[in-house]
């Protein structure tokens, strides 16, 4: 099961895609490990696509980008990649070829319980978001419980 949010609209795509100009720029170093350029192939066309992700957890030790897709299996960067290899991953100053990697579910329960100690407001407002339309909660771990059942992560570190 997946995130159940729909398809961002233009406007909001707009504006997730506005981080690309500054990695064309040269200027990715800005955005430090906060977010990674992703570039992907597409599944059925072949080809190049570019999409700004997020990063929930960047752990220097292993150089390694942690990112949630918000759209869950609808994502068309998470499906490309369950297709193909990523081609190439921009994040900070680094810029290399990557391997990615599905966590399962209790990889990614340890990478967001990071994330939660590290950016407890952010954590609040990304469990508001991805909550199931209707649904109430009766505590912040009922919600994260649930959102920690649906989650879909993947992690990025350069190859070799």
């Amino acid at each position: 099961m997946s995130i159940r949010i729909g398809k961002p609209k233009r406007a909001l795509r707009f504006a997730l895609r506005l981080p690309i100009s500054l990695y064309h720029a040269g200027l990715g170093f800005l955005l430090d490990h906060r977010f990674l350029l992703l570039t992907h192939r597409g599944r059925k066309s072949g080809k190049l696509y570019e999409t700004v992700l997020e990063v929930v957890v960047y752990d220097r030790a292993t150089n390694t980008g942690y990112v949630v897709s918000g759209w869950g299996n609808k994502a068309d960067w998470y499906r490309n990649l369950e297709v193909e290899s990523a081609v190439r991953v921009q994040m900070g100053r680094q810029d290399y070829a990557p391997v990615h990697h599905f966590l399962t579910q209790e990889e990614a329960v340890r990478v967001w319980t990071s994330f939660r100690h590290k950016h407890p407001v952010e954590e609040r407002l990304a469990l508001r978001l991805f909550s199931r339309p209707g649904r109430t909660y009766k505590n912040a771990a009922d919600r994260r419980k649930e959102f920690l059942s649906d989650v879909l992560m993947v992690s990025f570190r350069p190859k070799g």
